[in-house]
């Protein structure tokens, strides 16, 4: 097992999860710019999701993921940018969602995996082939899926969020709002009736106010799996 001091370099665990940049400074306010008033444009989509999964469908998200100086075990210089694929599939026992997140390079390089099964999280760094395990007592897919629905609210709501715009991110248009603080600027673009396609970037400000991206992450994808379908194995 790996010393915890390592543990930086189970980064796509974090993101495998669902656990964004920023998240737990998100809270509710009196809504600032009136999405709120829109915001059932989405619901179609978010319960198409919901169904799916009460089905047995599977959920399958894929994500570029950039951090500066990425730190894999076994891996000498590991990538700053790689792919992230995800695969949740509820079960009917409590705690027996079994989650499968993958890293690869740009060349589709197998780096780490995660396999995620009955409140236990294992990730295994596949060039040295050490492995970390936790407990994890997270949200299952469905109350994942609606607390996403629920993340352009919060931006609008947030006592700290500035709109900055609209963007654009795979030919949808987004939602732009900025989390800030005297070191961390924090990104957030959105679709807004579709929220699980986002982009979250991370900037470091120095004290001479000058900003470096550490860390982006772009979901550019994702759908439900059809009935019968398998998470992949892996070694």
């Amino acid at each position: 097992m790996m010393n915890a001091a390592r543990i930086y370099g189970a980064v796509g665990l974090m993101m495998l999860m669902g656990v964004v940049i920023g998240g737990a400074a998100l809270h509710f306010l009196q809504d600032a710019t009136g999405i709120s008033n829109e915001s059932s444009l989405g619901e179609p989509d978010k319960q198409e999701l919901l169904d799916g999964l009460a089905s047995g469908h599977i959920l399958y998200f894929k994500m570029e993921d950039y951090v500066e100086d990425r730190i894999i075990p076994g891996t000498a210089e590991p990538p700053d940018s790689v792919i992230i694929e995800h695969w949740w599939r509820p079960e009917t026992s409590q705690k027996g969602e079994l989650t499968l997140g993958t890293t690869r390079d740009t060349d589709g390089r197998l780096l780490e995996y995660t396999v995620a099964s009955d409140g236990e999280i294992t990730t295994t760094f596949v060039s040295s082939g050490e492995s970390m395990e936790r407990n994890f007592d997270g949200p299952s897919p469905m109350e994942w899926v609606e607390d996403t629905w629920e993340w352009p609210r919060r931006l609008a709501s947030h006592d700290q969020g500035e709109f900055q715009g609209i963007g654009e991110l795979n030919g949808k248009a987004t939602l732009i709002y900025d989390v800030s603080s005297d070191s961390i600027r924090n990104r957030w673009e959105l679709v807004e009736h579709a929220p699980l396609l986002r982009r979250i970037s991370t900037f470091l400000i120095d004290d001479q106010g000058r900003e470096r991206l550490v860390g982006e992450q772009t979901v550019v994808g994702y759908r439900l799996l059809p009935i019968g379908s398998s998470v992949p194995r892996l070694p």
